[in-house]
């Protein structure tokens, strides 16, 4: 069917297991620790800031006219790419717990 959007490319594999199995444990984790911010909606726009940005910057990256890499199996759009994208959230909000938690500041690059 063209023009149809597909949940995977081919077929289901190991790297869209992966992905899924990562989200769980990351999301997981974010839910088990104890929150360094004042309360949880702070946590939510962080995840929330990191898989808006990941997913602007990654369109921009892999889409035309530059076209620079795929993100999942292949050169089509599933929605394994757009679960995908969900793996950014925690990154970045465990980059700003780890700074907030261990009081990291006037860091120069």
């Amino acid at each position: 069917m063209e023009g149809s959007f597909l949940l995977v490319e081919e077929r289901f594999g190991l790297n869209d297991i992966f992905v899924i199995s990562l989200i769980i444990v990351l999301y997981g984790l974010i839910f088990t620790l104890k929150s360094p911010f004042r309360n949880r909606m702070i946590s939510f726009l962080l995840i929330l800031w990191g898989i808006v940005i990941a997913g602007l910057f990654d369109n921009t990256l892999g889409a035309s006219p530059y076209d620079y890499y795929d993100i999942m199996d292949g050169e089509k759009y599933t929605g394994m790419d757009l679960v995908a994208y969900l793996l950014y959230g925690p990154f970045g909000y465990f980059f700003i717990y780890i700074m907030e938690k261990w009081k990291i500041k006037n860091i120069r690059l």
